[in-house]
């Protein structure tokens, strides 16, 4: 199958190199790049090329996700809106695949330079950050005991669009519509 079948998936692609060069130089996702990329996911809308009702559940369920990330720490608020835009450009229900492949790209990149540059010994410690609020969840001890064996540890921040980006290169180039795959 060739890159970019569709145009939203060329104007994602597009979107996410810009962020991801800034997000992995700066580690911010500034607000004049989201809103350029809002723009072009109506462009995309006014042009037919994407639906306004899927555009605007794939623009909730990405914001949504990442806004739960954010609030547990573990994504910065550029990431959130950057998913968001993300969403408004694919659409449902293609956004939730983006979403997890996107997830699982910049966590390979972030393994394989924390391996590289020889700081492992942290990835246990931001594990264990990450998954500090699930344990409360499901632990009987005070919450205090969960959150003060992490506190004050460095997490090393990482930027999510590069990562991102691979992830929408890997998804145009693979690409094959969900509706498609439901209805055979």
């Amino acid at each position: 199958m060739s890159l970019f079948t569709t145009a939203p998936l060329a104007v994602l692609c597009a979107f996410l190199a810009v962020a991801a060069l800034i997000d992995s130089r700066t580690h911010k996702i500034p607000n004049w790049l989201t809103l350029i990329g809002g723009v072009l996911g109506l462009g995309l809308i006014a042009l037919g090329e994407v639906a306004l009702k899927n555009a605007l559940i794939g623009f909730s369920a990405g914001f949504l996700v990442f806004f739960f990330l954010y609030i547990l720490g573990i994504v910065g608020a550029g990431d959130v809106k950057l998913m968001g835009v993300s969403g408004l450009i694919l659409g449902f229900p293609d956004i939730i695949i983006f979403l997890l492949l996107a997830c699982l790209f910049s966590s390979a990149l972030s393994l394989v330079y924390l391996i590289l540059s020889g700081r492992g010994g942290l990835l246990i410690k931001d594990l264990s950050r990450i998954f500090a609020p699930f344990i409360k969840l499901f632990k009987k001890q005070s919450s205090k005991h969960v959150v003060s064996n992490v506190q004050g540890e460095a997490m090393v921040k990482m930027p999510f669009a590069p990562g991102a980006f691979i992830a929408a290169l890997y998804f145009s180039y693979t690409y094959i519509p969900v509706v498609q795959v439901y209805n055979g």
